[in-house]
């Protein structure tokens, strides 16, 4: 019981999946294999650094673990990563696996010493609801309540998409990525442009001059 938990979102029997058994073995196994917090493990003498939602992934390891077969691991990896739910990035001699969204399947429990905690530009504690995050990528996050506004200002946008648009785009230009506090700026810039785009049906340059 001290080694943690995960929560399983009963959306999950919409999807059909625990049809496919060894398909929900693999998600469910891999909820249970990523890292609830950042830390290093280390790998063949080497640090890798680990975020929420990550972990170190082998398909002999997977294979011996939920006795399958590695083409089995493959196979159905490969269909967890085409239907959104996972990514992987390979390394000459491991791969990390990352949730897609692990903040939305698994928010951070809030302790007392959370709720104690202040906002930077209020002297009021944040609520559980405030705190709880909808979308956790490589770059930055979303809480409960910034997706609440971005849904009332910006209808009819996947804004999941849009999250993981601009994780995508902040990977592939580096220069252009804020520190923590700049980032719901950033955020609700993109939305508006993506927003207007939808409006107008017009398309808008990949510079983003003015985020």
């Amino acid at each position: 019981m001290n080694r943690g938990w995960i929560r399983l979102w009963r959306k999950s029997l919409d999807k059909g999946w625990l049809r496919s058994h060894k398909l929900w073995a693999l998600w469910t196994w891999a909820l249970i294999k990523a890292s609830h917090k950042d830390h290093v493990q280390i790998v063949g003498g080497q640090e890798v650094h680990l975020k929420p939602g990550q972990f170190v992934f082998g398909r002999r390891m997977a294979a011996e673990e939920l006795g399958m077969s590695e083409r089995e691991i493959r196979t159905r990896v490969a269909f967890l990563i085409k239907a959104g739910n996972l990514t992987i990035k390979a390394t000459n001699k491991f791969s990390i696996i990352s949730i897609v969204n692990w903040g939305t399947y698994q928010p951070e429990p809030v302790s007392n010493d959370q709720q104690n905690d202040q906002q930077a530009t209020s002297k009021r504690p944040q609520t559980r609801r405030e705190r709880m995050v909808i979308y956790s990528g490589e770059h930055f996050s979303v809480t409960q309540k910034q997706h609440e506004k971005y849904l009332k200002a910006y209808p009819d946008l996947d804004l999941q998409a849009e999250y993981m648009k601009m994780d995508a785009w902040l990977e592939s230009n580096p220069k252009k990525r804020k520190t923590p506090g700049g980032y719901p700026r950033f955020v609700n810039n993109w939305l508006s442009k993506a927003f207007k785009e939808k409006e107008s049906g017009s398309t808008w340059k990949d510079d983003l001059p003015d985020l």
